[in-house]
């Protein structure tokens, strides 16, 4: 009888959160598509076979953030290792992120980093 309401309660809270197979299986798709501006929640939920609302609200659940923010923090991320090591211009960073222009990419840096990616750019030697 505890085992049985044990596995239930696991049961339970295991159907409330994605697997750490779905988050592996999540992860590589974003990365494979980081590039593609078209990258959705809808294309996100179809790779776990769930429906949009219901991958949103477990995404959230097991990760702390949404899928949107955790998507435009991986490609932060990307702008920051673009700057760091190329000297591509900010267009071709911004298409390679998967960001609709260079203006899309700029505003969602400053409001993550505080500076626009020409300034952090500049200051790339003081960050290594």
């Amino acid at each position: 009888m505890v085992f049985t309401t044990f596995f239930k309660i696991m049961k339970q809270e295991s159907s409330n959160r994605l697997t750490f197979d779905q988050l592996e299986l999540l992860n590589r798709y974003i990365q494979q598509h980081l590039g593609n501006s078209a990258l959705t929640i809808d294309h996100l939920a179809r790779v776990v076979d769930m429906s949009e609302f219901h991958f949103a609200r477990l995404f959230k659940a097991t990760t702390g953030t949404s899928p949107h923010q955790y998507i435009m923090g991986c490609r932060i991320q990307l702008v920051k290792t673009l700057l760091r090591s190329s000297n591509l211009l900010l267009g071709e960073i911004a298409y390679q992120a998967g960001f609709a222009d260079h203006s899309h990419m700029g505003r969602e840096f400053k409001r993550v980093t505080g500076l626009t990616p020409s300034e952090w750019r500049k200051r790339k030697n003081f960050w290594e």
